[in-house]
């Protein structure tokens, strides 16, 4: 969407996203109405790297109070840290 950043973090993480052959990703605006029929979601942050989303409006995509998301959101974080990690053993002095 034209409304979204374009941050450093939303394009290193759709970078690997784009290097992964377990996902097929799609872009484009996701419908209000369409949200109700989704299970996760998550925002991508410099300094909170991949956030599972907990609630959109009133409703809730997962509850418990050891939200940590769903699987797929899970996995991203994975992927995430990952590079991360590699790209700081690659870089430090």
């Amino acid at each position: 969407s034209s409304l979204i950043l374009p941050g450093i973090t939303r394009q290193t993480f759709l970078d690997i996203l784009s290097a992964k052959q377990e996902v097929v990703r799609r872009n484009g605006e996701l419908p209000y109405d369409s949200l109700g029929n989704i299970t996760e979601a998550f925002i991508t942050s410099t300094t909170k790297r991949i956030t599972p989303v907990y609630k959109i409006d009133d409703r809730c995509l997962q509850v418990g109070k050891d939200f940590c998301g769903g699987p797929i959101t899970r996995m991203f974080k994975g992927w995430f840290d990952e590079y991360v990690e590699n790209y700081y053993q690659k870089n430090k002095k």
